[in-house]
């Protein structure tokens, strides 16, 4: 584990979150928002919209976000589902924003789940791109 028990996650992580496998190197990460502003709503982990749906499914208390644009360019264009949104997000996190880990999840091999320090809010340092599907 990298240096994870002197960051501070939110209260309601459960005690093995994040994994001790999760990296805090500096990474830029890529994340699918429906609206095209900064605002905190487009970085809501599943668990926070669904607490008991969730509860206990650690990679739902972080944020899925990919390694690249282009990562999720092919994604966008694979689901249909993915649609609905509008822009991509991208910033940098580090060890004092939270601690990450590839997670390959079935929209791309490039997955990653976030999980953001307590009091970390993305949507301030995250810049976005409208997505167009090029």
């Amino acid at each position: 584990m990298n240096n994870v028990l002197s960051q501070h996650y939110p209260d309601y992580f459960p005690q093995d979150c994040p994994p001790d496998d999760a990296n805090t190197d500096e990474k830029k990460l890529f994340r699918f928002c429906e609206g095209i502003v900064t605002e905190i709503v487009n970085f809501i982990s599943y668990y926070q919209k669904f607490p008991e749906k969730y509860k206990g499914k650690i990679n739902a208390y972080g944020l899925s976000v990919l390694q690249s644009r282009d990562d999720c360019l092919l994604a966008y264009r694979k689901f249909s589902y993915l649609r609905k949104y509008k822009s991509i997000a991208q910033g940098v996190t580090n060890f004092d924003r939270g601690s990450w880990k590839v997670t390959q999840g079935k929209i791309s091999p490039a997955h990653v789940t976030w999980w953001v320090c307590d009091g970390v809010k993305p949507n301030s340092f995250f810049e976005f791109d409208i997505l167009t599907g090029d």
